[in-house]
């Protein structure tokens, strides 16, 4: 019996090379201060890509008060539920913190048992947010397109890297003011607070034919499954229908509704 080793390939579709063009295309959570302006980028941003959104407040001597979008109302999040990640019905692959004028407690990260890799944002510009988190997201022409008449920005100015977009959609004056307006401030706001693991080398053992009776005859595996009445699971909300009773830190003062 002949072993050879075989190095497992990292399916690197995460955060491991650190700019937020490499992020995936899978759950992602996206947690934003309870800011107006920002919590409408957070809306917007879940309704162009499927996501987990939470707003957060940070209170004195390290407390915070958190809220979930249920897709239709917001409901409160306890900490110790978020941090067990005890809310979500299946729970993100990554997750996407935007900061707010305060440091975001480093308690408060998502837990690596329910997501795997995290980043964040480090400025509350809402054009730097859109498009950091736009580029993370894999943002098509169409999603700029949306974004930049929602919030009345040129396209050039709210996607300079032009990230997503084909040749054929690009206008020459676009090119032109992307190239000027460029600058790389916004690459130094996405910070990689947890990137992907590594794949680890794996052995597997590749087994010699067996001969019986001169006859050469090949070992065929018979472990063979037959996928094909595996029902795809229906996407469904992902949090909670019964909202969490309550948080467990309570708020300075009553919460701005959102």
């Amino acid at each position: 019996m002949i072993k050879k080793v075989v190095c497992g390939m990292a399916l690197l579709s995460g955060l491991l090379w650190g700019g937020p063009s490499a992020m995936a295309d899978g759950r992602v959570l996206i947690m934003v201060p309870q800011d107006e302006e920002l919590v409408k980028v957070g809306l917007d941003l879940a309704v162009r890509h499927p996501s987990l959104l939470v707003s957060y407040r940070l209170g004195a001597q390290q407390t915070a008060s958190l809220k979930g979008w249920t897709g239709t109302e917001w409901v409160y999040v306890s900490v110790a539920n978020f941090l067990a990640g005890d809310f979500f019905r299946e729970g993100p692959d990554e997750a996407i913190i935007v900061e707010s004028n305060l440091p975001f407690p480093e308690a408060l990260i998502p837990d690596a048992s329910w997501c795997e890799r995290v980043a964040k944002i480090t400025t509350d510009d809402v054009r730097s947010v859109v498009h950091l988190a736009g580029r993370a997201l894999h943002f098509e022409y169409r999603d700029w397109k949306w974004f930049s008449e929602r919030y009345r920005l040129p396209m050039a100015k709210l996607n300079p890297s032009q990230s997503g977009i084909r040749w054929y959609n690009r206008r020459l004056g676009d090119v032109i003011g992307s190239q000027m307006s460029r600058n790389y401030e916004d690459d130094e706001n996405w910070v990689v607070l947890r990137a992907a693991e590594p794949a680890v080398a794996l052995e597997e053992e590749v087994v010699e034919p067996v001969v019986v009776e001169d006859e050469a005859v090949e070992m065929i595996d018979t472990n063979v499954i037959d996928v094909t009445d595996v029902l795809v699971e229906q996407p469904i909300n992902p949090l909670e229908e019964e909202p969490p009773s309550a948080q467990i830190v309570e708020p300075a003062g009553e919460l701005p509704a959102l």
